[in-house]
């Protein structure tokens, strides 16, 4: 995932494989174009892929707080996106994070971070069913929240901005209360 270049606000994206693992040769081998597949408008993309191809992508819209998601399948060099949804309203720098198991796990910033989770629905395709948000920390100046998970644990980091040029990394771990 990408934003465009020269200060545009599209959103591209690229998929790839590992050329040769078992040979240890880690080197990515691209399937799609090389300049990406346009695939919506925004800023600050982040995507999560699960085991089972199942993809979730957030972004900002440009030059406002609000957090759009789309869903979709990774097949082959292309990910075949559902159309776009916003699910918040007064937020910036999105991160996500997808579970086999379908749970969802978002981070963002704006007044504090910001993390809720959700479940893709089993009866629509384009919907995640989320949970209220909640606040992880009170501190105002935060940025570049990021978010990874295995079935147990999830892990957040963010950036706290401190005075002057001094900045701190913050992070947290949390059982994602996933069964074996």
């Amino acid at each position: 995932m990408h934003e465009s270049g020269g200060g545009g606000n599209g959103l591209y994206y690229r998929v790839g494989h590992l050329r040769n693992p078992a040979g240890y040769d880690y080197t990515i081998q691209w399937d799609s174009p090389t300049w990406g597949i346009y695939y919506d408008e925004g800023i600050n993309p982040h995507i999560a892929i699960n085991n089972l191809n199942e993809v979730v992508q957030v972004h900002q819209v440009p030059s406002e707080h609000h957090l759009h998601y789309r869903r979709g399948v990774s097949n082959g060099g292309t990910i075949l996106f559902e159309a776009s949804r916003r699910y918040d309203n007064y937020a910036e720098q999105p991160a996500v994070a997808l579970l086999d198991s379908g749970l969802v796990l978002e981070v963002h910033s704006l007044g504090g971070l910001i993390y809720r989770t959700g479940r893709l629905s089993l009866s629509n395709a384009e919907e995640i069913e989320w949970a209220e948000p909640a606040k992880l920390d009170d501190e105002a100046d935060i940025s570049y929240p990021a978010v990874a998970a295995i079935r147990t644990y999830a892990v957040e980091t963010h950036l706290l901005n401190g005075i002057g040029e001094e900045y701190q990394l913050h992070f947290s771990v949390a059982n994602t209360c996933e069964s074996s």
